[in-house]
C-alpha cells in the first residue's frame, strides 16, 4: 500500500520518496471516501515535506490533516495529526500553541483509551524543558 511505502520511506529518511508515495496513498483515500486513510497519510505527507523544508506546503497540510482527523471520529488520528501541528509549532518557536495543539492530542488519546504515541511524549519533553 502506498501508505504503508511513504511511512517507511519517511522512517528510513527519504523523505522525497515518501512524498510521492504519500501523495499517492492521499488521492488514493480520497477517491475512495476513506477519511480516517487520507487524514493519516496527510499528515505523514506534512511530516515528510517538512524534514524536506517545505514548511509553508507542510503547514497546509497539517492543517488538512487536523480537519480531516476531526472529519473521521476516529481519535487516534486525530491525536497524531494534532501532534504534528505541535511539533511544526515547535519548530517555528510557537510553545504557547504547541502545548495547546499536544493537550488536545492527550485528551483524543485518552479518549480513546489508548497510549500517547511517541512523537507526541517528545513534544511534550520538549515543552518541560523549556526549549520549546
Amino acid at each position: 500500500c502506498a501508505l504503508t511505502l511513504g511511512r517507511i520511506h519517511a522512517q528510513t529518511g527519504r523523505s522525497d520518496e515518501a512524498v510521492e508515495s504519500l501523495r499517492e496513498a492521499q488521492a488514493l483515500f480520497a477517491e475512495q471516501g476513506q477519511v480516517p486513510g487520507e487524514g493519516a497519510a496527510t499528515g505523514l505527507l506534512a511530516e515528510a515535506l517538512l524534514a524536506l523544508g517545505r514548511e509553508e506546503e507542510a503547514g497546509r497540510e497539517l492543517a488538512r490533516a487536523v480537519e480531516l482527523a476531526g472529519a473521521s471520529g476516529d481519535p487516534l488520528v486525530l491525536a497524531q495529526a494534532l501532534t504534528a501541528r505541535a511539533r511544526e509549532c515547535l519548530r517555528r518557536g510557537d510553545s504557547g500553541e504547541a502545548r495547546v495543539l499536544a493537550d488536545q492530542a492527550a485528551a483524543a488519546c485518552a479518549d480513546a483509551g489508548a497510549p500517547e504515541p511517541a512523537a507526541l511524549a517528545g513534544v511534550r519533553a520538549t515543552l518541560a524543558t523549556g526549549a520549546g
